[in-house]
């Protein structure tokens, strides 16, 4: 599964990717990535307001839980104008803010 589109469906940009490989003491590479990121949904979030709904959207959706695709997004209107967006995901049936 790519990492890259689930972080874009709910609203980040990845400015830059690092990948490290790690070797364990039985000879196997497992990989870290690091990414550099900017919420382009929003320019007033806090961080530690969202960390747990995000990282457990993430992982819903990386388990295979909720779906990823890009519906996951609530458009906020005012008139005729686009004027905030919201992410949001979904799974089991359900959709979650």
């Amino acid at each position: 599964m790519q990492h890259q589109p689930i972080l874009e469906n709910l609203g980040l940009r990845v400015m830059t990717e690092r990948p490290y490989g790690v070797r364990a003491s039985d000879g196997r590479v497992y990989w870290i990535q690091e990414f550099t990121l900017i919420y382009a949904l929003s320019h007033n979030i806090v961080l530690e307001k969202v960390k747990q709904e995000f990282e457990e959207a993430f992982a819903r959706i990386w388990f295979g839980a909720s779906e990823s695709d890009c519906f996951n997004r609530l458009l906020l209107v005012e008139g005729d104008e686009i004027v905030d967006e919201v992410p949001t995901y979904r799974g089991e049936g359900q959709a979650f803010l």
